[in-house]
Parts: structure tokens; C-alpha cells; sequence
């Protein structure tokens, strides 16, 4: 029996025999062990490749509008319906110039300003304020024609200079924001 030397290690070989492989059977064990290694490896591998959930907190601002006031003229058209001892409507234009709707609830009355030749003491609102009837609702951005009616009043004592006249009335109309 002669001893030979294979990849650094020492086999008992019989003299003229062929040397038998150099690879050994791989056992049940060497498997399962190799197959946990790989388990492993691989879990691993997932486990390095999770992002990390990451949150943080701060103050944040909000503010509230500063509301603008409704808009109101007379470019709507007058109506004709005062003579001496009658009552008559205002006609006024209203813009709800907010970004919410606003539902419109009284109107309250100024100085009354005679035109032509008519005495300022002709005409005299009937009283300061007057709710406004119906339900009128605003919309953001429109406009409104609104009839406040008998809302002046002629006197008795009226003069001719008065006939054909048109009465500016200040106007002041409120509303609430609509829910």
C-alpha cells in the first residue's frame, strides 16, 4: 500500500489500484445545513433591502378671511310709484363679493337726497331698517336686484317740483353666511 498525496491530503491507496474520486458523497446533513445557510442568506437579504418609515411634526398656519362687504348700488331701475301721501319701493343692486354664499336679512336706511328742484324734505324714509322678506341667497360673486318695497314715503305737502323726480336713498344692506 503506498500512501499518494491528493489536494493536501494524505489516502491509503493500493499499489496498482486506480485512485477512487476525491469528492465524497454528500451526506442528508451537509444538505440541510446548505439549505439553512441559503434561508438564511436570503432573509437576510430581504431584511437589508426594507425601507425605514420616517415621520416628523411641526406647527402649521392657517388664517381666515378678512370678509368684504356686500356691494350695493342703484343702477337697478327706479319705479315710478310716488306722488304726495303714497309710499313707495327702492331699488337697489346687491353683490355678494365673498367666496361663500350669504343669505341677505335687513336693510337699513340713510339720508334721502331729493333731485331737480324738489325739496330735500319731500321724501323721507318710512323707517331706519326693514327686514328683507324671502329667503334671498347670494351666491359668491353674483349680483341681485333687490325691491325693498314702500320702503319712502312722499309728504302731502310735496311741491310740483317734485314731479318726474328720482330720490337717491344710502342703503345699507346686511346678511349672514349661509351654513
Amino acid at each position: 500500500m503506498s500512501i499518494r498525496q491528493s489536494q493536501g491530503r494524505h489516502r491509503a491507496v493500493e499499489a496498482g489500484s486506480a485512485p477512487t474520486s476525491h469528492r465524497r458523497p454528500t451526506s442528508r446533513r451537509r444538505r440541510v445545513t446548505a439549505a439553512a445557510v441559503g434561508g438564511v442568506v436570503l432573509l437576510g437579504g430581504g431584511a437589508a433591502m426594507a425601507a425605514w418609515s420616517i415621520s416628523g411634526e411641526g406647527p402649521g398656519d392657517a388664517q381666515a378671511i378678512a370678509p368684504d362687504r356686500l356691494q350695493v348700488d342703484d343702477q337697478a331701475a327706479a319705479v315710478a310709484d310716488l306722488y304726495p301721501g303714497a309710499t313707495g319701493d327702492v331699488v337697489v343692486r346687491v353683490r355678494n363679493p365673498n367666496p361663500y354664499p350669504v343669505v341677505l336679512q335687513t336693510a337699513r336706511f340713510g339720508t334721502v337726497t331729493a333731485g331737480g328742484d324738489c325739496p330735500q324734505d319731500s321724501v323721507s324714509a318710512v323707517a331706519a331698517s326693514m327686514p328683507i322678506p324671502g329667503s334671498v341667497t347670494l351666491s359668491d360673486g353674483n349680483w341681485h336686484e333687490l325691491t325693498l318695497a314702500d320702503a319712502v314715503a312722499m309728504t302731502f305737502a310735496a311741491p310740483d317740483e317734485c314731479k318726474g323726480a328720482t330720490f337717491s336713498v344710502r342703503v345699507t344692506v346686511e346678511g349672514l353666511q349661509v351654513a
